[in-house]
């Protein structure tokens, strides 16, 4: 049934300039318009006309629109009006109102013509599209109450042909007498069928042959039919032909769910693309094509990073519509004879076609990449998704649909070790890195039992007064034949098989025996850290494990802390928040390992009863150079003060990133410039010895310190001298990457900066100061004719003052004092005058045993 030429609409709206704009839209649509200016005779109107379509403004008087759109359901036929709703713009309370009422959908006034034209059209064939899908089912049901076989008599020497009741239903025909002729029976018959039943019809009544055969129906209003149809005629003795007598069966339901079984085995039920049955025989014709013109077929296998956190967070109908957007925008990118095909999950198949060798590969898959740019709209929520992709290329990686797919999901694994939201071709290294992967699966399965598996531990010492205060537990894997393999290769692994469930037990009872102990031999205060796995929490009662192992091994439960990642806080949601809660009580510490490079959130650090934060070491790694880095680093520590969290800082390794940790009031650090992870002997020997953080790095006093910055040594040199009388620290740098250094390093109160430096300006420099060492004081060192630059730089809060080259020497000095009273000011934390002599011994530490107050620089050539 075609959607109406002339639907009937009505609009409902007491603005008269509202309803004539609606009147000229609908219109231009070819609809038959009623207008009402008032609610009461808006209701009245729907009533009797029916209308295919209700344009209803919210904004009513008296009877308000929400009030109608409840009515409007509740009449006869009113439940399938779709009703558009007009409403003010930027009101969400509104939205939600109608809606509720039983809007069909909303637009906010003013109306975007086109957008408006295509919201009603949308509308109308979707209640058309509802409508013959209801006129369907109600046929079908009665086609099953029945015995669907038509018989029709032609008596071809009277003239006449007769029709049972079916056969006039199956054709559509009504009490009306037919003609006489072979056109009458093939009059209903589809275009496309009609030479098959005219050439059995003709070959039976010239030469008396029975017939079997299946065509459609094709009714006026565009209703097909499938029926079968047999006929058998009556000839005379010359073999002229009296009769003929047939039947027509309704093989409709049978065909339909021939089609149906057809297409749910070739194809997926969710996203409608094919599965991996149409897959492979799509590839293998596409191979056997291939083979004869000499073109390549480029394989990709993408899945959907991050996609078990959205079905976990929003629901699995939300992770199905995402499917579907994804299989719609995958088509979309892709060439007509070009395959999508989803295999389960998030994971799908893009396949292309006879692609030619001068083709660039790399730029046909950035194509299908760059569809996930956009954000998904999905359950009101905008949606980031990023995928990861593995391509394999016939000929070169395989002829065959199962070996292309191989390589591709070899290619796969690679792009997610790189980091995910990549591309990756396949390599023979990575077939290589497949077989190495499955020889590690099954060496891990028998690893434990045979006592392949070992503990080290990496000291954690707190700041700042340098002492070690607990261990964290590392697993290492000593395999027999293969030296030790790296904990990045089979943790991932362990946790895909669920073997880290085991595994994990044994640490967690390994590392509590090894505390016992150390406690037994009087480190009473030494604390354990042990990382727990989402697979623990997920197929074990991890509370009580804890209490068991607890109780096995005699260690106050006070000593124990427990390692999580961001991934277990959100993927079992309340699951999660109990079992922590009973953490909490039993009396252990708990951990956030590696934070802020998951999915972090202060809403779960609020939920869950986290005692502290651990700083991963990407953010500490560049921490002296890195202004991102250190701005983080400062706002993660900041953060978890507020919430009373303690700070850990990982992958500590020089001074310049302790010293700054110091600073930021970081509560402990680990890493190798205290220890490497050591054996249970190696950290007896540290206990033993009382090992601690040097006296001079545990504590940093001194006088005010300055930080001048210049491409030329002898204007560091001048500067220094002329200060020198002035009671400060002086530190030199005639580089960018030395100043940031000294910053990380020194405690700087005031940096004087020249305008233009190698390699980065002295603004550049600055902002990025103002981010790794707020309370620095930002001076800048610049030539009349910079006058601009240096406004706009402190303007914008990027220097505090300036000062002219040539320079005056006492304007310089009274700028210079100005700065170090604003900074004590701000930032005041007892540090000593001007006047107050350094302590020798730290000098002596941050300096390579200089002993004068100014720190010359080290040279360009520092490596």
């Amino acid at each position: 049934m075609p959607v109406p030429l002339h639907p009937a609409a009505l609009v409902i709206a007491a603005d008269h300039l509202q309803r004539e704009r609606t009147r000229q839209l609908l219109e231009q649509l070819g609809a038959q318009v009623e207008e009402a200016g008032d609610s009461l005779q808006g209701l009245s109107l729907a009533e009797a006309m029916l209308p295919d379509i209700v344009v209803l403004d919210m904004a009513m008087p008296e009877v308000d629109g929400y009030t109608v759109c409840r009515t409007i359901r509740k009449l006869p036929h009113g439940q399938s009006v779709p009703v558009l709703a007009l409403l003010a713009p930027n009101d969400s309370h509104a939205i939600d109102a109608a809606y509720d009422a039983g809007a069909t959908d909303c637009l906010c006034k003013p109306v975007c013509p086109t957008l408006f034209r295509r919201r009603v059209r949308y509308l109308l064939d979707t209640r058309h599209c509802l409508h013959v899908l209801a006129a369907r089912e109600a046929q079908l049901s009665r086609a099953q109450s029945i015995a669907a076989v038509g018989s029709w008599y032609w008596d071809i020497i009277g003239h006449k042909i007769h029709l049972s009741d079916e056969m006039r239903r199956l054709y559509w025909v009504g009490d009306e007498a037919l003609d006489a002729s072979v056109e009458a029976l093939l009059r209903p018959v589809h275009p496309e069928d009609r030479p098959l039943l005219e050439l059995a019809l003709l070959n039976a009544l010239r030469l008396g042959v029975p017939f079997d055969v299946e065509y459609r129906l094709l009714g006026a209003n565009g209703v097909q039919r499938h029926v079968q149809g047999k006929c058998e005629v009556a000839m005379t003795p010359a073999h002229q032909p009296l009769r003929m007598y047939g039947t027509v069966q309704d093989i409709t339901d049978r065909k339909l769910q021939e089609t149906r079984a057809l297409r749910m085995a070739n194809y997926d039920v969710l996203t409608d693309v094919p599965n991996r049955n149409l897959l492979n025989d799509r590839v293998t014709q596409a191979i056997a094509q291939a083979h004869r013109t000499g073109q390549h077929i480029v394989m990709c296998c993408l899945d959907l990073d991050g996609f078990t956190y959205i079905n976990n967070s929003f629901g699995y109908a939300a992770g199905d519509t995402l499917l579907r957007q994804v299989a719609a925008r995958l088509k979309d990118a892709l060439r007509e004879c070009d395959t999508v095909a989803r295999l389960g999950g998030g994971e799908f198949v893009v396949v292309m076609h006879s692609v030619a060798a001068s083709v660039s590969v790399g730029a046909l898959t950035q194509k299908v990449l760059g569809r996930f740019a956009a954000p998904f709209a999905v359950d009101g929520h905008e949606l980031y998704v990023t995928a990861s992709m593995g391509i394999s290329v016939f000929p070169q990686d395989g002829d065959s649909c199962d070996a292309l797919l191989r390589c591709a999901d070899a290619a796969l694994h690679a792009a997610k070790g790189r980091g995910r939201n990549c591309a990756e071709f396949y390599t023979r290294k990575m077939g290589a890195d497949a077989e190495r992967h499955l020889m590690l699966q099954s060496a891990m399965r028998t690893a434990l039992a045979h006592g392949e598996f070992e503990l080290c531990y990496q000291p954690k010492v707190a700041l700042p007064d340098g002492q070690m205060f607990g261990m964290e537990a590392l697993l290492r894997w000593r395999r027999p034949g293969h030296g030790v393999v790296p904990p990045a290769e089979f943790i991932p692994l362990a946790e895909e098989t669920g073997a880290i469930v085991a595994i994990g037990e044994w640490v967690l009872r390994t590392a509590c025996n090894q505390l016992r102990r150390w406690h037994d031999q009087g480190y009473t205060r030494l604390t354990m850290a042990v990382n727990l796995s989402g697979r623990q929490f997920a197929r074990q009662d991890v509370p009580a494990l804890i209490r068991q192992v607890l109780a096995d091994t005699g260690v106050p439960a006070a000593s124990l802390e427990l390692e999580l990642t961001e991934s277990i806080l959100m993927s079992e949601g309340t699951a999660v928040t109990d079992a922590l809660l009973q953490l909490k009580d039993i009396g252990v510490t708990l951990a956030l390992d590696d934070f802020g490079t998951g999915y972090s959130s202060l809403s779960y650090l609020k939920r869950f009863p986290i005692d502290v934060l651990k700083i991963d070491r990407s953010f500490i790694t560049d921490l002296a150079s890195d202004a991102e880095n250190a701005s983080l680093t400062r706002t993660i520590i900041l953060m978890a003060q507020s919430l009373h969290m303690k700070t850990v800082a990982e992958g500590v390794e020089s001074v310049a990133q302790l010293s700054f940790l110091r600073r930021c009031k970081c509560d402990a650090f680990q890493g190798y410039f205290f220890s490497k992870p050591l054996d249970a002997e190696g950290v007896t020997g540290l206990l033993r010895d009382r090992r601690c953080l040097p006296a001079v790095v545990r504590h940093q006093r001194g006088r005010q310190t300055l930080l001048i910055v210049h491409e030329e040594q002898q204007v560091v040199d001048a500067l220094a001298a002329m200060l020198e009388n002035d009671g400060y620290q002086i530190l030199g740098a005639t580089t960018p990457a030395y100043a940031f250094e000294c910053l990380a390093v020194h405690p700087v109160q005031v940096i004087l900066c020249a305008l233009r430096l190698p390699q980065m300006g002295g603004t550049e420099l600055l902002e990025r100061v103002k981010k790794m060492s707020p309370e620095t004081i930002r001076v800048l060192l610049a030539e009349h004719r910079d006058l601009d630059a240096v406004l706009d730089a402190i303007n914008r809060g990027t220097a505090y003052r300036f000062c002219s080259k040539p320079w005056d020497e006492h304007r310089l000095r009274d700028n210079l004092r100005d700065a170090f009273r604003h900074q004590s000011a701000l930032y005041a934390r007892g540090a000593p005058g001007p006047d107050v002599p350094a302590d020798a011994d730290e000098a002596d530490f941050f300096t390579g045993g200089l002993a004068a107050a100014y720190v010359a620089p080290v040279q360009e050539d520092r490596g």
